[in-house]
């Protein structure tokens, strides 16, 4: 569900790529599409929005209070510094607003009655799967175009022409066209999902990319400034602008069914970016090693660790959390996590459950019980500082 408490972009997009691994881990075909909202916010029904807050058992005066703020709003447009005149705004939860989100939320709720999707915020995901892609194609067609009549009759605004599909599947598939209210969506081979890009046949080379060459364009306007700097504040500004983006939700992509030669081109990535900090043509492990920067396999088992934390104590993904108990090896005498894969493919290493056996005998069980940063400390020292001290 959209916006609730310590999720964000990467729980959600977890959640989808558990669900699609689980599907094709069964031989299935899976087929996602996301829906696109014109103005989501802007556009709420605040009647309907009312008449919903009333259903849920909400107290009459916080309701009365809640349509009092949404009353009696007026706008205006400015072009060029010219203001218009003002006019009545009745619709909206006010977007930018503290409220804004939860009412929002609160007044799509039902629809998560009808269908099982994915959401943050305005960005909605459905997924479907079957044995064949037509059975799949059909059971996406009819759950699709039954979240859009219900927005469509809630009074948002579907925009179709935006919505993508894409069919996921061991091996290349043929596009495919579905009807979405009447109009036709052809399928593509990938899907940015929250700022992620989900490839037809989860592998990530494509994600990879696009890390690499948003770091980069970062890095080249990091290059200008960086003679104002000396050499521990450029490591700041590295770790903060280009390894921020190399490395954005690599929980979900960056684990051991990643191609080595994607593997290798982060790492050489993060090794021309340190060459900035050292004018000597020293090795990209030297570089590693004195600048104290984690490599992508140290990269990897440090965010994995992070990970089992918030799926541990979260219970977030919940079918994750379901699966890692499955997967753990219960062994009252030892005093580490330790854990078996499951996965029957290289892809089924999509699913963080399957990807914990990266961890056995490296997380002592009472470290789950600090606090996330004393644990993200630890697991610092355990995954990153000691194995570059190695090197």
């Amino acid at each position: 569900m959209a916006l609730k408490k310590e999720r964000s972009t990467v729980t959600a997009a977890m959640s989808i790529q558990s669900k699609l691994t689980q599907l094709l881990e069964k031989n299935n075909y899976a087929i996602m599409a996301s829906l696109d909202l014109s103005a989501a916010f802007d556009v709420v029904n605040t009647d309907l929005l009312i008449a919903r807050l009333t259903v849920i058992g909400l107290s009459q005066d916080f309701i009365n209070i809640i349509e009092e703020w949404l009353s009696n709003r007026n706008a205006y447009v400015e072009v060029d510094q010219t203001n218009s005149m003002f006019f009545p705004i009745q619709c909206g939860t006010v977007q930018g607003s503290v409220l804004g989100p939860i009412l929002f939320s609160l007044f799509i709720s039902p629809i998560y009655e009808l269908e099982e999707m994915v959401s943050y915020a305005d960005d909605s995901y459905i997924i479907a799967g079957d044995k064949t892609k037509e059975a799949s194609k059909i059971l996406l067609e009819k759950s699709l175009n039954t979240v859009a009549k219900w927005l469509k009759n809630s009074g948002m605004k579907v925009n179709v022409e935006k919505t993508e599909i894409v069919v996921f599947f061991r091996n290349d598939t043929a596009t495919e066209q579905i009807t979405v209210l009447g109009k036709t969506v052809t399928t593509k081979k990938s899907m940015n999902v929250l700022g992620i890009l989900f490839e037809s046949k989860l592998t990530w080379g494509s994600q990879v990319h696009k890390s690499i060459k948003k770091a980069n364009q970062s890095l080249q306007g990091l290059r200008q400034i960086f003679r104002f700097f000396s050499c521990e504040e450029k490591i700041i500004l590295l770790t903060s602008f280009f390894y921020s983006r190399l490395y954005y939700a690599s929980q979900i992509w960056l684990h051991q069914g990643l191609n080595k030669n994607f593997r290798d081109q982060l790492y050489s990535a993060s090794g021309r970016a340190l060459r900035h900090l050292d004018w000597r043509e020293e090795s990209y492990k030297v570089l590693h090693k004195r600048f104290k920067r984690a490599g992508p396999s140290q990269w990897e088992a440090y965010g994995l660790s992070i990970l089992f934390y918030d799926i541990y104590n979260k219970k977030s993904p919940e079918e994750e959390w379901v699966l890692s108990q499955l997967n753990q090896v219960h062994n009252t005498r030892c005093k580490t996590y330790n854990f078996v894969s499951n996965n029957v493919t290289k892809c089924g290493f999509n699913m963080p459950s399957n990807r914990l056996k990266l961890l056995n005998g490296k997380i002592e069980k009472s470290l789950l019980d600090l606090s996330k940063s004393l644990f993200k400390a630890k697991c610092k020292e355990i995954f990153i500082n000691a194995p570059l001290i190695q090197w």
